[in-house]
Parts: structure tokens; sequence; C-alpha cells
């Protein structure tokens, strides 16, 4: 009698997880297109392009949550192109129905973005940019505001990146070892960053939140560039581009070695 009940008992735990396995809701694959823009990976003359494989966090925000989910572009030949679509996955539960706002964000590069959406990126005070010129991968930081609405009734979710940072650019000659720009306002660190909307909801950056404090120790004054590869001097006549903060400065020295 007590072994027949046990048996019951299993068979009714089993069945049970067999049916909420089978109609646990599916994660969906959805697409963003990143059009042409002023922002981005790598740099030809004045165009930013995405490469093969760059991926973003695409942060969403719910009544009670947070989802933070990491989108992947495959580009044919590996790029640079002035356009990418990034695809991913989210969960049922992230949708207008479910609560969730309409507008949210993305930011590259992906895995800067903690659970509870806040984005923490460091810039770093020494740089080293690519043999072409180019400011070294996952250095640009971006953002862009992106449509749940769109995503959900299968419209084009574009999405039109912007820089968090400035761009300085400098040609330099072959006898050039070391380049540093000092100011009197933070260049490089760790600032607290916050999304701004504009009133055109296609549009959306991140900035430094001057409503929070910043550490001293999470900022410096100067930030430098150095050649890349292990080389001793820069090649001459190539055009690099160093990333700072934006801010402004009563003064700006430039040091090169």
């Amino acid at each position: 009698y007590i072994t027949l009940i046990l048996s019951l008992g299993v068979m009714l735990i089993s069945s049970c997880r067999q049916e909420e396995i089978g109609d646990a809701p599916q994660m969906r694959e959805v697409s963003i297109v990143a059009t042409a823009s002023d922002t981005k990976t790598v740099m030809q003359q004045n165009a930013v392009m995405w490469e093969d494989g760059d991926a973003i966090d695409v942060v969403l925000t719910g009544p009670s949550s947070v989802s933070v989910s990491e989108f992947v572009t495959s580009i044919d030949g590996g790029g640079p192109a002035a356009s990418a679509k990034f695809v991913g996955l989210l969960g049922p539960e992230v949708s207008l129905a479910g609560g969730f706002n309409d507008r949210g964000f993305a930011v590259y590069p992906s895995g800067v973005t903690g659970g509870d959406g806040n984005v923490r990126f460091t810039l770093p005070s020494v740089q080293t940019p690519r043999a072409d010129g180019t400011f070294a991968a996952g250095l640009n930081l971006s953002s862009a505001t992106v449509s749940l609405g769109k995503i959900e009734s299968s419209e084009k979710a574009a999405a039109r990146f912007r820089n968090a940072f400035s761009i300085l650019r400098f040609k330099l000659s072959s006898d050039v070892a070391k380049l540093t720009l000092t100011g009197t306002a933070p260049l490089a660190g760790t600032p607290p960053l916050k999304v701004y909307y504009s009133s055109d909801e296609s549009d959306g950056r991140l900035v430094i939140d001057a409503s929070k404090s910043w550490p001293s120790s999470d900022k410096s004054p100067n930030v430098s560039l150095l050649p890349s590869g292990g080389a001793s001097h820069f090649s001459d006549g190539t055009v690099y581009n160093l990333l700072v903060l934006p801010g402004s400065h009563s003064s700006l020295t430039l040091d090169i070695t």
C-alpha cells in the first residue's frame, strides 16, 4: 500500500514537471538596426564604422525590473560598415503588455551595464590606438535610444548611436614616442553616467551626471597616447584618435616626447 502511494506520487511529480517545462515561455529573437551615425568602434577618415562581432547592451525598464540583453552583429566580409543589424534575445516578460516602458536604450560596448540598468565605464588615462590610428577596441563608449513598440510590431527598430566622449585627432611624425594632454578638468576616469533623452524619441545619449559626486580617485586631469604593438614610435603621417571626457578647461597643455 505504501509502495503504491509512493509510485503514484513520483508519477504525479514527473508529470507536473514535464508539463511545466513544455509550457515554459520561450525567448524571442529580435533585431535592431544601427544606422549610419557619428560614433562607433573604427574610423575611416571622418566616418565611424561598425565591425563584425561588435556587441551592445540593450536596456529596457519594467515596472519592477530591468532587462539587460546582449545583441551582436554579423557583417559580411567583417566590415567596416556604416550600418549594422544587431540580433539578440528578449524574454517574454519584456513587453509593453507587461508594463515595460516603450523607450529604452542601447550601449556600446556590451558588458558595461549592470543589472540595475546603470552604466559604469572607465576611460583609461593611457590609450594605445590600433595601427591604423583607430582608438582601441571597446573604448568609444556610445549610446542610442531604442523603441520596444517598434520591436514588438516588427517595424524597423533603428538606433542612432551618439558618442559619450570627445575625440581629439593628431597627425604624428615618426619621431614622436608619446603624447600627453593635461587639463584643468578631468580628461579620463570613471565618471557617473546617466542616459539623457531629448524631445526626439530617436535621440538619446550617455552624459556625465552632474548631480552625483565624483571621487577624486576616479578621475585624471591627463591622458596619454602610446604607439600600438609595443612600437617605440608612432608611424609617420598617420592620424591617431584620442578619446577624452567632455568638459571645460581654463588651460590645456600638450607634452610630446
